[in-house]
């Protein structure tokens, strides 16, 4: 049986991310998976939030010959 005590607390990072890789959703009781989906979607949409900043980096970076540069347009 997995311990998702507190999940719904955690915000989404590190910590909630960390918790969640050592749960075993197969091991979950079932009054308690609808509580790990919920934390794992915020987990998830917090990830994608990052990848799209990432990609909009991406976007606005500048061509560049210096490997140290940070310039955006």
């Amino acid at each position: 049986m997995e311990d998702v005590v507190g999940l719904a607390e955690l915000p989404p990072g590190p910590v909630l991310a960390a918790a969640l890789a050592r749960i075993d959703p197969a091991r979950v009781p079932n009054n308690d998976l609808l509580a790990v989906l919920t934390a794992q979607s915020r987990q998830a949409a917090h990830e994608a939030a990052r990848l799209f900043g990432v990609i909009a980096q991406v976007g606005r970076a500048a061509p560049t010959f210096d490997d140290g540069a940070v310039y955006r347009l």
